[in-house]
């Protein structure tokens, strides 16, 4: 969101990136890092969640994580999940891979098997995570869900393309 009259190159300056990297970002190409989306808030006097969230959408996942300057590693560490899990999650909006049973996806998420068989029957995420990333992340529970389903609507948008391509 750069102002009408501010040059990309001016952009660049005022938050130490090259004019190309500026481009990525606002095509779309590449995410900011956390730091980076810190700088052009600041420098363009806006909120982060101004740069991130698309004007008529919900956040992703990733989003939310974005708006509060942390990155993947914080966030796990804050709360209290595990990191590849994490990263998964904020790829497919999915708590586990089509090949991870039940038991398994239990076992690794730390969840009575009944809930995650709820889980995969109604696509609710459980509580016990939504509680926890909400808490890390200072939002309520329901972001987060709405977060979760945003993230796996991209996820499969992004499939549907690359198969309909090849």
């Amino acid at each position: 969101m750069r102002k009408a009259r501010m040059s990309r190159q001016s952009l660049g300056r005022m938050t130490n990136l090259s004019q190309q990297t500026v481009v990525r970002r606002e095509t779309g190409v590449s995410t900011p890092s956390a730091r980076n989306l810190r700088a052009a808030a600041q420098a363009l006097h806006v909120r982060r969640a101004d740069l991130l969230y698309p004007p008529d959408g919900e956040p992703s996942l990733a989003d939310l994580r974005m708006n509060y300057a942390l990155t993947t590693a914080e966030l796990a560490v804050r709360s209290a999940t595990n990191l590849g899990r994490l990263q998964f999650w904020e790829l497919t909006g999915r708590l586990g891979t089509a090949d991870e049973s039940a038991p398994l996806l239990s076992a690794f998420l730390g969840l009575a098997t009944d809930t995650v068989d709820r889980y995969l029957l109604t696509g609710q995420v459980p509580g016990t995570i939504t509680r926890r990333l909400a808490q890390a992340l200072h939002v309520a529970p329901l972001e987060v869900q709405a977060a979760f389903d945003r993230t796996a609507t991209l996820y499969e948008a992004r499939h549907h393309e690359i198969r309909t391509a090849a």
